[in-house]
C-alpha cells in the first residue's frame, strides 16, 4: 500500500511537472510568435450568453508587441476595433466617431499568459496534464487548472503540441461550469506582418479621442488606504511591480493596486468621493448607473468572468474588477482599510 501511493504520489508530481513545462511554452509563445486567425469568444452574461467573432493579427517584432481585433459579429452600434500598439491599447468606436486610449502593461495580448505561475500555485490550483487529443483539425495538449476552492477561476487549454499557442481556452468554476471561451476558428503563423495589417480599416482622424488611465497615485490625500495582507483571501497578495525608490518619490499616496494570487489578477482604485469613478479606467457616470440597477443582491455587478464591486468607506469609493468569482471581488474590497 505505501509503495503505491509512493508510485501515485510521484505519477502526480511528474504530470504536474509536465503541464508546468507546457504552461511555460505557452507564455514564451503568446510573446514571441506571429499568429493571424478568426477567434470565437463566448461569455455568459446576465441577460444570457454572448458570442462573438473574432479576427486577429499579433505580431511581435524586435520585442514589441502590435496587436489588431476586429469585431466581426454582432456588428452594429457596439462594432468596435482594438489596437494595442506596445503599452498603448485603443479602442476604436466608428460608429460613435470615438476612440478610448489606455496604457496596458500585460505582454501577451487578447489572449492571456499565465506569467504569475510559480511553486505556490498547486496550493491554491490542481495543476494537471491530460495528454495529447485531436481539436478541430489540430493536435492539442491538454492543460488543467482546477481552483481548490470557490475564491477563484480555473483554466482549460487546449495547447498546440507544435508551438503551444493556445487553440482554445475555457475559465471555468469551482463547480466546472464554463463562464468563458475562445476558440480558434482559423490559425495562421506568419514569418512577417506588416505595419498596414495592424491599421484601423477607417480614418480615425476626425474622431473624438479620450485618454484613460487611474493615476498610481494621487496627491493631497489626507486618508491613506491600502489593502491589509491579513485580511485578503488565502493565496491573495498585492504586487506593486515599481521598486522600493519610485516608491519613496511618489508624488501622493498610492491609489491603484494590483492583487493576485499569480493566476487571477485584480485591479483595486481607491477615489475621493466628488469624482467621477472610472471602473477599470473605462466607466464614466452612466456606466456606474447602469452597473448599481443590474448588481447581485450582494452589489456585485458580473460580466461574464469579470465581477466589479464598489464599496463606500469614509468618502472614498474602492472599486475591485477582476476575472474572480463575485466573493472575491467583495472580499478584497473589504480588506482595504485606512492605514
Amino acid at each position: 500500500m505505501v509503495a503505491l501511493l509512493v508510485l501515485f504520489s510521484v505519477g502526480a508530481q511528474a504530470g504536474e511537472d509536465a503541464a508546468r513545462d507546457w504552461i511555460v511554452r505557452m507564455n514564451k509563445a503568446l510573446t514571441s510568435l506571429n499568429y493571424e486567425g478568426v477567434l470565437i469568444h463566448k461569455t455568459v452574461h446576465p441577460v444570457g450568453p454572448r458570442r462573438e467573432v473574432l479576427r486577429i493579427v499579433h505580431r511581435v517584432q524586435a520585442g514589441r508587441m502590435n496587436e489588431r481585433i476586429v469585431v466581426e459579429v454582432p456588428m452594429g452600434p457596439g462594432a468596435a476595433e482594438f489596437v494595442r500598439n506596445g503599452n498603448e491599447w485603443m479602442a476604436f468606436y466608428p460608429e460613435q466617431h470615438f476612440v478610448l486610449v489606455q496604457t496596458r502593461n500585460r505582454s501577451s495580448g487578447f489572449l492571456t499568459a499565465l506569467n504569475g505561475f510559480s511553486g505556490d500555485t498547486r496550493r491554491y490550483y490542481e495543476v494537471s496534464d491530460g495528454g495529447s487529443a485531436p481539436l478541430d483539425g489540430w493536435v492539442a495538449r491538454t492543460i488543467s487548472l482546477q481552483p481548490r476552492d470557490a475564491l477563484r477561476y480555473g483554466y482549460r487549454l487546449w495547447l498546440d503540441e507544435k508551438t503551444a499557442l493556445p487553440l482554445k481556452t475555457q475559465m471555468v468554476t469551482n463547480a466546472g461550469e464554463v463562464i468563458d471561451e475562445i476558440s480558434f476558428l482559423s490559425l495562421a503563423l506568419p514569418d512577417s506582418i506588416s505595419d498596414e495589417q495592424l491599421k484601423p480599416e477607417f480614418d480615425a482622424s476626425g474622431f473624438n479621442w479620450m485618454k484613460r488611465d487611474d493615476a498610481l497615485y494621487t496627491p493631497g490625500l489626507k486618508t491613506v488606504f491600502k489593502p491589509h495582507q491579513e485580511l485578503l483571501p488565502p493565496g491573495f497578495r498585492v504586487r506593486l511591480f515599481t521598486s522600493p525608490a519610485e516608491e519613496a518619490r511618489a508624488p501622493g499616496p498610492r491609489t491603484r493596486f494590483i492583487v493576485s494570487d499569480g493566476i487571477a489578477w485584480v485591479s483595486v482604485v481607491v477615489e475621493q468621493d466628488g469624482r467621477n469613478p472610472k471602473l477599470n479606467g473605462v466607466m464614466g457616470p452612466k456606466d456606474t448607473a447602469r452597473m448599481a440597477r443590474n448588481a447581485r443582491s450582494d452589489g456585485v455587478w458580473v460580466m461574464g468572468s469579470t465581477s466589479t464591486y464598489a464599496a463606500k468607506v469614509d468618502g472614498f469609493t474602492i472599486t475591485v474588477v477582476g476575472e474572480v468569482p463575485p466573493a472575491t471581488v467583495k472580499a478584497i474590497a473589504e480588506a482595504v482599510k485606512p492605514e
